[in-house]
């Protein structure tokens, strides 16, 4: 994920699962009530957003109007690049 939380630059890496190409994770501590999206090779052109009501999951909108999710503490995310579904859990 990338939002406020690192400055909207230089995002912590998530883990693709070994399962699945398509299914990533990570554990962060986000220390404020911030917003974040999802994006790939660290690139605008591939990223992710969904509705800040949209939370601790939902289904995020590819390269689209999609808004910031806001995310309060610390969390492991899960996060799908196929279908766009997250899950984003309170540690």
């Amino acid at each position: 994920p990338i939002g406020g939380f690192c400055n909207w630059d230089n995002e912590p890496p998530m883990s693709k699962s070994s399962y699945d190409a398509h299914q990533w994770s990570g554990s962060f501590k986000i220390d404020v009530s911030t917003a974040l999206k999802f994006r790939g090779d660290k690139n605008w052109a591939n990223n992710w957003g969904a509705n800040a009501e949209e939370f601790p999951y939902g289904k995020a909108v590819f390269d689209g109007p999609g808004a910031n999710i806001a995310v309060p503490a610390t969390y492991k995310i899960y996060f799908n690049d196929l279908t766009g579904h997250y899950v984003i859990l309170q540690q």
